[in-house]
């Protein structure tokens, strides 16, 4: 009952009714020592706002069987002593791009933990070939990657760029290497030349 409240309340009005911060979260956050990351299908799907009602079959009871299993493992102090198991927990609403959102606000929300920001352009160039690889069009994928990575986003020509190489089959998602003047240009005759 009490995860149903939790996820309830959490509903957005629909269009009109207030403001919403984009990506609005759905999200269960329960502390641990190890944190396992879930995206579940909590809400249905809704044209008018970003989740529609619970889906009391299947969604809100895998995140009931979840957390039940989780608050067993952590009441047994013989199965993992002086560690605890949380979770947090993502809801997709049953839509494709929202739950792609959803995933990298929380590979973003990660990264920012582990203070590992910033964040690479190849991280995004791989969020770019997911949304090729699941057809999520290129305006779209441009979008996720605007409100997951803020003003370290690629512009919109490189991911664009990106997008269309994705498209024709380009596997890899490093850059490659380039022509012209080396960034570093170190002989042992300009050494000698220095150390005089």
């Amino acid at each position: 009952m009490l995860v149903y409240l939790m996820w309830t309340w959490l509903i957005p009005p629909i269009s009109g009714e207030g403001n919403i911060t984009w990506p609005l979260s759905q999200a269960v956050d329960l502390p641990g020592h190890i944190v396992l990351g879930a995206l579940m299908m909590v809400h249905e799907r809704e044209d008018l706002r970003t989740c529609g009602p619970i889906m009391p079959q299947g969604g809100i009871q895998a995140l009931e069987c979840m957390l039940y299993a989780l608050d067993r493992v952590n009441e047994d102090p013989r199965l993992l002593p002086g560690i605890t198991i949380g979770a947090y927990v993502l809801d997709d609403c049953d839509k494709d791009t929202y739950g792609l959102e959803q995933a990298v606000e929380f590979i973003k929300g990660v990264l920012d933990r582990l203070r590992i920001l910033p964040i690479k352009k190849m991280d995004q160039r791989t969020c770019i070939k997911f949304c090729v690889k699941n057809e999520i069009k290129c305006a779209d994928a441009f979008r996720m990657l605007t409100v997951a990575y803020g003003e370290a986003t690629l512009d919109r020509s490189n991911v664009y760029r990106w997008y269309k190489m994705f498209s024709e089959g380009l596997e890899d998602v490093n850059d490659e290497e380039r022509a012209g003047r080396p960034s570093t240009s170190t002989t042992d005759k300009k050494l000698m030349k220095w150390r005089k």
